[in-house]
C-alpha cells in the first residue's frame, strides 16, 4: 500500500494537485492512504519550502508546481488506459457523431 502526501495550504493548486493525484489512485484501483498536510511546522519537517508537494512513501518527488496527469503516473508508477487523459468529445443532439461544424452548424435562436 502507498502512503502519499500532498503538501500546501488550503489554496487552489494544492487542492487541484490532491484531487488529480485521488483520481489518479482511483482510476488505476490502486491501493493508497492520501493524506493533505497544511500545517508548516509538518511541511517544513519534510525540507520543503516550495509547494505544492509530493511525497510517496517518504520521498519528496515533485515540489513547486503542479505536474501533468502523465507526470503524476510516471511518479506513482501506475499505467492508466489512454482515454484517461483525452478529453471528452462532444457529443450532437441528434446522433452520437462527434460535433463538427457540418453537423451542427452555429445559430442563434432569439426568443420572444
Amino acid at each position: 500500500m502507498m502512503h502519499i502526501k500532498i503538501l500546501g495550504t488550503a489554496g487552489a493548486e494544492s487542492t487541484r494537485f490532491a484531487d488529480m493525484v485521488n483520481s489518479v489512485t482511483a482510476t488505476a484501483g490502486v491501493e493508497a492512504v492520501i493524506e493533505k498536510i497544511e500545517d508548516y511546522r509538518e511541511i517544513v519537517r519534510y525540507g520543503v519550502m516550495s509547494m505544492p508537494a509530493l511525497i510517496l512513501d517518504g520521498q519528496v518527488l515533485c515540489r513547486g508546481r503542479v505536474p501533468s496527469l502523465e507526470e503524476i503516473c510516471g511518479m506513482l508508477k501506475v499505467n492508466l488506459p489512454r482515454k484517461f487523459f483525452e478529453a471528452p468529445s462532444v457529443r450532437t443532439e441528434n446522433d452520437d457523431e462527434p460535433f463538427s461544424a457540418k453537423a451542427r452548424p452555429f445559430s442563434r435562436a432569439i426568443r420572444k
